[in-house]
């Protein structure tokens, strides 16, 4: 097969398994299915639901699919250099990686709206607040507010950035 073809089909299932992590995400938080751009999502996602009807959970179903496709990502890219056990735990520390990278970007994404648009009610902007809120309401829980301001993002772009060290070190040790 041409190497710009399988190059393509790698992109492309990328691609995919961020959209599926995307989904993933919205069924672990368990955000507002109200919200449009969440509803895109559960359209765009229940054709597959429906024919993978033997597993009940959405979000566990999204995960497989996630990894399945940056599994058949990493095959096309590098199959004859990996094994596949290897390639399937890889896809999977970097399904979980690509999870933490998604929800660091909503925390930063939150803060700023937070100091442009606070009083915008975009779906999008809704979603970004609704995800950093879910994710960072344990963290508000251990460290309150101080003086007014809210730290806790500090605290949880923290953790997540330990996280994917740790999930970055075992990637590198599998390669």
């Amino acid at each position: 097969m041409n190497s710009n073809l399988i190059q393509l089909i790698a992109l492309v299932s990328g691609m995919l398994s961020y959209i599926v992590n995307l989904y993933f995400i919205f069924n672990i938080l368990r955000v507002d299915y109200f919200n449009p751009v969440v509803k895109i999502f559960v359209k765009l996602f229940k054709p597959i639901s429906q024919l993978v009807f033997f597993v009940p959970n959405q979000a566990v179903l999204a995960l497989v699919i996630a990894v399945l496709l940056k599994f058949f990502g990493f095959y096309m890219a590098y199959g004859t250099d990996y094994e596949i056990a290897n390639l399937l735990v890889i896809a999977l520390l970097a399904t979980l990686n690509i999870t933490l990278q998604i929800i660091l970007y909503s925390i930063i994404g939150a803060v700023i709206i937070s100091w442009v648009a606070q009083d915008n009610d975009h779906p999008l902007l809704r979603l970004i607040n609704e995800i950093s809120n879910k994710v960072l309401a344990p963290v508000k829980n251990v460290i309150p507010a101080f003086g007014g301001l809210d730290i806790s993002p500090l605290f949880g772009l923290i953790l997540i950035q330990y996280l994917q060290s740790f999930l970055g070190g075992l990637i590198q040790s599998l390669v």
